[in-house]
């Protein structure tokens, strides 16, 4: 866990660990910035920086995005991901890369049935493959993955998060 009292050196001897055995490593740091979040985003490759379409966390999200740009993160490094946590946004995704300074890379479309499978303690993409969310989950995964040409017009990587993989 990315704690603050977490060891940066650690944290960063981890990572390089677990990138030299497997072709991907996922780390979901807090929203808060300290030593240990540093030492993670500096061993990266590709940063998503998960963003809701509300003016709180548009402006977050900029305040991220100018500090990553200050430490010598490239653009083509940070990548945003809007979240549309709720089908109330207030704002645009045009809006949105033009506040943060970062153009949208990727959309998360609100679905109800996030909160359904999120009090199963089960992943959308595992409980509910067909819902909307789950599709664009994997469509990014794709992406990310350079599988983009394993990925249907639904948006649904061919068996990427099938259970017993």
């Amino acid at each position: 866990e990315l704690t603050p009292s977490a060891d940066p050196e650690a944290i960063a001897a981890v990572l390089r660990e677990l990138a030299q055995s497997f072709d991907f490593v996922v780390v979901d740091t807090p929203g808060t910035y300290s030593a240990a979040v540093a030492a993670a985003l500096d061993e990266s490759t590709t940063v998503l920086l998960v963003t809701s379409a509300d003016m709180a966390s548009v402006k977050d999200a900029r305040m991220a995005v100018s500090a990553l740009r200050r430490e010598g993160f490239s653009e083509d490094r940070v990548k945003l991901v809007v979240n549309h946590a709720t089908n109330a946004n207030s704002v645009t995704e045009a809006d949105i890369a033009k506040t943060v300074g970062c153009e949208v890379f990727w959309s998360i479309p609100h679905d109800r049935a996030v909160p359904v499978s999120t009090q199963r303690g089960e992943p959308l993409v595992l409980a509910d493959p067909q819902a909307k969310m789950a599709k664009r989950v994997q469509a990014m995964a794709a992406l990310i993955g350079g599988a983009g040409e394993g990925v249907d017009e639904g948006g649904t990587m061919f068996g990427m998060f099938r259970r017993g993989r």
